[in-house]
């Protein structure tokens, strides 16, 4: 086992250094609800004891990928590109047993950095303006959802994937805050996207984020919502290189 580790580990090293275009600059951005490093590993070793927190934390991942491939700066909006999920796995089991005290968000930006670096350079660079493709990586319908009313746990596993996508957009996103829902109640979002999905049953779950990102802009602006970073609500995670 430990050889095959290594060996998929080998496989995510860049050839050469990463041509990863520049982070926005912001000193902080919110991780909602990401699994810390200490969970991750219990779960990925069967110690957790709940099969579905594994899963919860798998789409969680999913979500932040999808939202990667929206916001991040990949022209090709496919973070995972050649690599298996397993590869990515073991990528973060390797950097949670080095940083036991961090959560998986932290590992996501080095991970990110590896895969785009290991990629061929472009015959030609995208054109400006060009439309984006963003490949989403989270199958869950506005039917499921919908269906899981009144099963919390259920919601919880769904939202999952919510939350990692406004993570990443946290990162990523143009927001210089890093903090889209700002000091909004985390119980604003189930609401929101139970109206967006109504009457659109086969919509992915995953699309009603980036207009619930748009309706709190709008709300902000109006002046119906605080500035971002006045209350906490999920944990702030430096933007410091330093800190990978």
């Amino acid at each position: 086992m430990p050889t095959l580790l290594a060996a998929l580990l080998l496989a995510l090293q860049p050839a050469s250094p990463p041509a990863v275009a520049a982070a926005p600059a912001k000193p902080f951005y919110r991780a909602h609800r990401a699994p810390d490093c200490r969970a991750w590993a219990q779960v990925r070793t069967g110690r957790g004891g709940l099969p579905l927190l594994e899963a919860a934390y798998n789409l969680w991942f999913h979500g932040y990928v999808t939202g990667f491939n929206a916001h991040g700066p990949d022209p090709a909006g496919d973070l995972l590109g050649p690599a298996t999920w397993k590869q990515l796995g073991a990528f973060i089991d390797d950097y949670c047993a080095r940083n036991p005290s961090h959560l998986v968000a932290d590992a996501l930006e080095p991970l990110a950095v590896d895969l785009i670096g290991r990629r061929p350079v472009p015959a030609s660079p995208a054109r400006r303006g060009a439309a984006r493709l963003a490949t989403m990586t989270v199958d869950t319908t506005c039917a499921e959802w919908t269906r899981a009313r009144n099963d919390q746990l259920m919601r919880t596993y769904y939202g999952g994937a919510v939350r990692g996508y406004l993570t990443a957009y946290n990162r990523w996103g143009p927001d210089p805050s890093g903090d889209a829902l700002g000091p909004g109640n985390d119980a604003l979002i189930d609401p929101w996207i139970d109206k967006w999905c109504r009457g659109q049953s086969r919509a992915g779950l995953i699309q009603a984020v980036a207009p619930f990102i748009a309706h709190l802009a709008a709300r902000r602006a109006a002046g119906r919502l605080p500035p971002g970073k006045t209350k906490a609500i999920d944990p702030l995670i430096p933007t410091d290189p330093g800190r990978r």
